[in-house]
């Protein structure tokens, strides 16, 4: 019987959530957030299937979710590496695994992207601030000691210094910068000592180590491969574990090449047709030598096996906190076509007054907006069935459709069933009367409650900076990290709406939509974790009064499309001096109560990684 000692990410994680964590200590106010120290947690997730099967989708869905939780994860994709080292217009011929040549290419490939993610799981922590789930050569956006290292090939590095050892160091620098103080010097201001502080958290915290996890995205189809990878990761203590995807299912593998894979940068300016031939070509190379992963591979093997894009999931020899949360998201995923709609409650009388938390009613304008409300739905909805009943026609303006398989059934141009909608508000009031109006079932989530804002709930910020000066300015230091006195931090908050966004993720229904009318924060995390924003941006994310926000999750991105319904509205939306955000590509539609809107979308740009 063998007996698991509890991981130290996951004791780290629950003393995260605790509000007890932000107790006021003697070197920092009981307001903040002060990362908690726990050794690094180090795992390659190696993924493993056939072309077409659905690797990437699922290795950028899973760092973007581990970045959203506050772990780093990068994707070490090695179409992109094929590219960037042998050039992207090799022809289906240079995956023959009888070609000698060109396999070794492949394999020194494959080989210098493995080396490149083992020597990133023992780099030192990259700044604060980069976007979840970094693409190509493992480079996340702002990262630009990974953009060196896979420039340069460096080789691994020895593992850092123990996070305690370097924490006892500050802690005893600090201790003897406080010692030769001289006892009768002024104090600081309150705001000097903030500031001074917030430059001490900010050191801890680029010691503090989470769990750190290098996602090799990769074909990895023989057990030969499979081998290599785990003497690798063996070699530098590293646990790996696997991530094959299985599909049978042809219908799944033709719109993946036909919203992917055509639009690979190995095709650009190619003819569709052409590019469809060749594509499948490629696949049936790698299925000469394709070996699924068998239980009996090897004694230590850890993997998890999803079929048809999680219509089955098997799990074998998973072990410890982050391989198990990994694991628990992967079972959540789908690719149902599907939508959701976000709005914030109308206006309160406490955004009139300029208070912050509460449980206030609507004020005249936001009664307003929860009457209007109801028709910018129902033309969304009517809009959402009649793509839907389109969508089912089999199209022929595609030059590439000859060259695919067909997946037409039998019900193929019939009406779709009506677009159906579930509300989901929080348990305040101004969510709920907000929804009052909508002639939909309506559930109550505790989870989507607002931030708590502790002791400063009801007050104006000009009250909090006049009555907690340190607080003021600390959150504006690091507004994620933040806690407020007895309250909540943005970083609890994404913890305690983990459940809303695996809710999500798990919805199977195409023609039924879930809107959620929710909070600024609230919106803000979720929003956050659907379009990919780093930690120092999701808190000044702008989401405003009166607007309805609509994402529909894709492959590799997400379309936004914002709806703003013509009631004014105060102007919640805070930036502290000198900070800037970048700019949303989605535009807000202004349209009368009641008339339907001409819908515009945009979306995101998304790196393809594509093998």
């Amino acid at each position: 019987m063998t007996t698991t000692t509890p991981s130290p990410v996951a004791a780290a994680d629950a003393a995260a959530s605790s509000p007890a964590a932000g107790a006021s200590s003697p070197t920092s106010p009981p307001s903040i957030s002060t990362p908690t120290a726990a050794p690094t947690a180090r795992l390659v997730v190696a993924m493993v299937g056939l072309p077409a099967r659905g690797k990437t989708y699922v290795a950028r869905k899973a760092a973007r979710y581990l970045g959203w939780l506050g772990h780093q994860a990068q994707i070490f994709n090695v179409g992109n590496y094929r590219r960037r080292m042998a050039g992207a217009t090799q022809d289906s011929s240079f995956f023959d695994p009888g070609h000698g040549e060109n396999s070794r290419v492949r394999g020194e490939i494959a080989d210098k992207a493995l080396e490149d993610a083992v020597a990133w799981l023992h780099q030192d922590a990259p700044p604060t601030g980069a976007a979840h789930g970094g693409a190509g050569l493992g480079m996340g956006a702002g990262s630009q000691e990974s953009a060196n290292l896979a420039a340069a090939g460096a080789s691994s590095e020895a593992p850092s210094a123990p996070v305690e050892a370097a924490e006892a160091s500050a802690a005893s620098a600090a201790s003897a910068t406080s010692a030769a103080a001289a006892p009768d010097l002024v104090p600081p201001s309150p705001r000097a000592a903030a500031a001074e502080f917030g430059a001490r958290n900010h050191v801890q915290k680029q010691l503090v180590r989470t769990a750190r996890v290098a996602i090799y995205d990769a074909t990895n189809s023989t057990r030969e491969r499979r081998g290599r990878i785990m003497a690798r990761c063996e070699a530098a203590d590293v646990p790996v574990m696997f991530v094959e995807m299985v599909c049978d299912d042809e219908e799944i593998i033709v719109a993946n090449i036909k919203e992917v894979k055509l639009s690979s940068p190995d095709y650009v300016g190619m003819d569709p047709d052409l590019a469809v031939k060749d594509f499948m070509s490629r696949i049936k190379h790698y299925e000469t030598n394709y070996e699924p992963i068998e239980p009996n591979e090897s004694p230590a093997l850890s993997y998890v096996k999803i079929v048809n894009v999680g219509e089955q999931v098997i799990v074998h020899r998973v072990k410890g906190y982050i391989q198990s949360r990994i694991v628990y998201f992967l079972m959540n995923l789908n690719i149902t076509p599907r939508c959701f709609y976000f709005s914030r409650h109308g206006e309160s009388e406490f955004n009139v007054a300029g208070k912050i938390g509460g449980d206030a009613d609507l004020s005249e304008r936001g009664w307003q907006y929860a009457r209007a409300l109801p028709g910018v739905i129902a033309a969304q909805l009517a809009a959402g069935s009649s793509s839907s009943s389109s969508s089912t026609t089999p199209s022929s303006s595609s030059p590439a459709s000859s060259s695919l398989p067909s997946t037409t059934t039998a019900n193929a141009g019939t009406a779709p069933p009506p677009m159906q909608l579930t509300v989901w508000t929080s348990t305040l009031r101004r969510t709920i009367q907000t929804a009052s109006f909508l002639p939909f079932p309506q559930l109550q989530w505790k989870a989507l409650d607002e931030l708590d804002s502790g002791v400063c709930d009801g007050l104006t910020y000009d009250e909090i900076e006049a009555a907690y000066p340190e607080d003021f300015a600390l959150r504006d230091a690091d507004k994620f990290n933040y806690r407020y006195r007895g309250g909540e931090s943005y970083a609890d908050l994404v913890r305690r709406l983990e459940p809303v966004t695996l809710e999500l993720e798990r919805h199977h229904e195409p023609n039924h939509s879930i809107l959620i009318v929710g909070h600024q924060a609230v919106l803000r995390g979720l929003y956050g974790y659907f379009l990919n924003y780093s930690h120092d941006e999701l808190p000044y994310i702008n989401i405003p009064l009166h607007t309805v926000v609509k994402l529909e999750p894709k492959a590799y991105g997400c379309l936004e499309t914002r709806f703003k319904v013509d009631i004014a509205a105060v102007d919640t939306h805070r930036l502290p001096k000198n900070m800037t955000l970048r700019n949303s590509l989605s535009r807000p539609i202004t349209f009368p109560p009641n008339v339907e809107p001409e819908v515009l979308q945009e979306e995101k740009e998304v790196l393809q990684d594509v093998e």
